[in-house]
């Protein structure tokens, strides 16, 4: 069970569990919660399905790992089932911090204390790996926000949030994975923030979360990462 439940936002209404089916239940229910009749924010049925579509986006992207962890020992399925869960995961962390301007520790620390877990596990990354991954890619960012704070005297200029997301993804893919990621997720981010001020959605100066950025560093780095860096870096 997973608590709370969830409800209709307008009115509290706790939602049966087929009143809660991705999709099928916004179609069931004609968009409307089932007691007051509100409008069900569109939002929540695109999600559902930009997650679907991830899902299996995902299952491609990992292809390699899950023919080796099909050849291998049932351990090598924690380790590919924990890379598959925390990328999908950082859809939904992507889209909390874009709402709310926080990652939640729930998911950062808990990610980090899985991920060196299962280093421990045979024929996978090893605890030295997986701990050096997690100061690379977490150090580097505490480092970038330490000196940003000086030269753009702000009281944060990294969040904490952003940092503990990098301490999770190193500990599990490695520093070098750590790396690419710091330097896809920023040309993604100069680009995006670059074109949001030209276009005036936002106003310069104005804060931006980070975290979106650094998931889509993330995937790029899963997905591309080496030979991106090949070729940048020849």
């Amino acid at each position: 069970m997973i608590f709370p439940a969830s409800r209709c936002l307008n009115c509290g209404h706790e939602l049966a569990w087929y009143e809660n089916l991705p999709l099928l239940s916004y179609i069931f229910l004609r968009g409307k919660c089932k007691e007051c009749k509100i409008k069900i924010s569109i939002q929540y049925p695109l999600i559902e399905l930009a997650t679907g579509i991830y899902s299996v986006f995902l299952a491609l992207v990992l292809g390699e790992q899950i023919q080796w962890a099909l050849a291998g020992n049932w351990w090598n399925w924690i380790e590919v089932f924990l890379q598959y869960f925390t990328l999908l995961l950082f859809l939904p962390i992507a889209i909390i911090d874009i709402k709310h301007y926080i990652i939640p520790d729930e998911l950062t620390i808990t990610g980090v204390i899985l991920a060196l877990a299962v280093s421990f596990l045979p024929d996978g990354i090893t605890p030295l790996q997986s701990i050096t991954g997690a100061l690379v890619g977490g150090g580097s960012l505490l480092l970038a926000g330490f000196f940003g704070k000086i030269i753009l005297k702000k009281d944060e200029a990294m969040g904490g949030g952003d940092i503990k997301l990098l301490f999770w993804f190193g500990a599990l893919f490695g520093w070098q994975a750590a790396l690419a990621t710091i330097f896809f997720g920023s040309f993604v981010g100069a680009v995006i923030s670059v074109a949001l001020i030209s276009l005036k959605k936002v106003e310069s100066g104005k804060h931006i979360p980070f975290g979106p950025y650094l998931c889509a560093g993330m995937l790029i780095s899963v997905v591309f990462g080496n030979e991106l860096l090949s070729f940048i870096l020849p």
